[in-house]
């Protein structure tokens, strides 16, 4: 559109880390932007928000000027929120016309993951490493510590043998803690997951 009209179209989204406006108290930890609106992010790596930072990041975010788009507040956190906890938030928000929201580093991961098509094979991969890089960071909620039981037939003496389960890879078990094998009507070899390793292969090597 910029080539055809010969004329400074903002369409695309902007991303910014930390950035302070004229006058805010506070700074977010990351802005996205688009003329239609300002989604500002606060992150948090453990369980709980800070609410008098949030409602100072709200009050900053009302204080500057505007260009007539939505504005967003949006708090990541590893676990849910508890509802009443961020209920006075929300409502706070709403008086100073700023629309707040909380959620977590999985809930995000699972919104990208669903949105994305199978054969988008690119975009799935960088999903993935996301995937991997939350959970190396260990931002993902305590209530993932569940079990996996996965069908297994002529390969379960191998995986057994050797202490090691192989699967394709969008089929990673990185987000369960414990994984187990069902074969010949029982499960077995239950251990816990402690690394998951995506293979490819470059020329003749298995990397």
């Amino acid at each position: 559109m910029c080539s055809l009209t010969d004329a400074d179209i903002p369409i695309g989204l902007g991303f910014h880390n930390q950035v302070a406006g004229p006058g805010m108290t506070g700074i977010p930890d990351a802005l996205i932007t688009q003329d239609a609106f300002e989604i500002y992010i606060e992150t948090k790596l453990g369980d709980n928000l800070d609410h008098d930072q949030i409602r100072r990041h709200i009050d900053s975010i009302a204080d500057l000027p505007t260009a007539g788009g939505n504005r967003y507040l949006l708090g990541i956190t590893k676990s849910p929120a508890q509802r009443n906890e961020f209920n006075g938030l929300e409502q706070y928000g709403r008086k100073r016309k700023i629309k707040f929201a909380a959620t977590t580093f999985q809930s995000i991961f699972e919104v990208v993951e669903k949105q994305s098509a199978e054969f988008r094979v690119d975009l799935n991969e960088l999903i993935a490493e996301f995937r991997i890089f939350l959970q190396e960071q260990g931002l993902l909620a305590g209530s993932l510590n569940r079990m996996l039981v996965n069908p297994c037939g002529v390969t379960s003496e191998l995986n057994m043998r050797f202490n090691l389960y192989h699967d394709q890879p969008e089929r990673s078990k990185e987000l369960c803690r414990y994984l187990a094998i069902y074969t010949s009507k029982e499960i077995i070899g239950v251990g816990e997951v402690r690394r998951v390793l995506i293979g490819r292969l470059r020329g003749e090597e298995f990397n």
